[in-house]
């Protein structure tokens, strides 16, 4: 009895001893780390991809971009990595009081960037406008992945697709009324079907890229004529933001060094898209109108001893840069 007793007290001290030397592995990293199974982004605007999921590993993790490369060619993508002049924000910019070059250049920056930067935490990809050079479509990222168990690399984790650059977006249709300018009564009201718009086939708002100049900045001159094409001018007060009475949003929100012209208010921002910033509702409507006593309205129901003001309100974008002219013909107003 004694013999067996010692028997398993060796074999137990043994197996104590062989536990204690060797040794313990401390946290998790998953096979399975992933990203969505394709990002989609378009190319020429910003965007910031989902972060890594993570599959229980521990965290916090390491990430690094090992590779990226073009999936048709199978080559390294130059086009992606290579960093590129771009004007970056340093400072929160304010339309109230940023209305000057001199004021919006002071809170930008200009950088050598790649199309692209990785969050080694998180592992999201933040894309910017240089991807405008990207001559591919689809690309494929390598990435090593780390924390206190080790690391390991992911082959192809990250899929991405780029899509070709929307120049113009729309967002909304585009409104036109004639408003009884005492109590905003609609004598006429029109809504641009956005399809139209988006096709470009639209007869009374066109959007039409002039030049590269002023890129990576835009200019845009907004012009507004009446049914036969003659300009309300903005110099003299005929066409003015917002409408009568109210404080609305408009393209000048987003200017420098606005000029009001005979036949046009020329805008001019540093960077896109156009217009950058907008304060009402989360969407870009902007606000124009023809004051009372500039045109002539040929709509049934028109009382011409009373006083109108017709109106505009549209909801788009532009995300190229260079110098753009948009032009809005007014249905059923004539210069006077």
């Amino acid at each position: 009895m004694k013999r067996i007793f010692k028997t398993v007290f060796i074999i137990t001290t043994v197996m104590c001893l062989v536990w204690a030397c060797k040794k313990i592995e401390v946290g998790y990293l998953s096979d399975h780390v992933k990203y969505p199974p394709t990002i989609y982004l378009t190319k020429g605007t910003y965007y910031v991809s989902p972060a890594i999921t993570h599959d229980g590993s521990t965290l916090p993790l390491k990430v690094e971009m090992l590779e990226i490369r073009d999936k048709e060619t199978g080559q390294v993508a130059t086009d992606l990595i290579t960093p590129r002049p771009i004007l970056v924000w340093k400072k929160v910019y304010d339309y109230r009081t940023d209305r000057t070059e001199a004021q919006v250049m002071a809170k930008l920056e200009l950088k050598d960037l790649p199309a692209f930067e990785l969050n080694s935490v998180s592992g999201q990809i933040r894309f910017n406008t240089n991807t405008a050079f990207a001559t591919g479509e689809s690309y494929e990222a390598d990435m090593r992945i780390s924390n206190v168990r080790g690391s390991k690399d992911y082959p192809g984790i990250a899929q991405i697709v780029l899509n070709p650059l929307i120049p113009i977006v729309w967002t909304g249709q585009t409104t036109y009324s004639i408003r009884d300018k005492v109590n905003n009564s609609v004598l006429y009201s029109f809504d641009e079907n956005v399809n139209i718009q988006s096709s470009g086939k639209s007869a009374v708002f066109k959007v039409t890229k002039i030049s590269d100049a002023s890129a990576p900045g835009i200019t845009v001159s907004f012009k507004v004529v009446d049914k036969n094409g003659t300009p309300f001018s903005p110099k003299n007060g005929e066409v003015l933001p917002s409408y009568p009475g109210s404080v609305l949003p408009s393209f000048g929100d987003c200017s420098i060094n606005t000029e009001n012209n005979d036949d046009a208010i020329v805008y001019h921002f540093p960077v896109l898209p156009f217009p950058f910033y907008t304060w009402y509702n989360n969407a870009p409507l902007m606000y124009y109108h023809v004051v009372d006593g500039f045109g002539a309205i040929d709509v049934k129901g028109f009382n011409p001893a009373r006083s109108y003001y017709a109106r505009l309100r549209t909801n788009m974008k532009i995300f190229e840069p260079g110098t753009w002219e948009i032009k809005v013909t007014f249905p059923y107003v004539t210069h006077k």
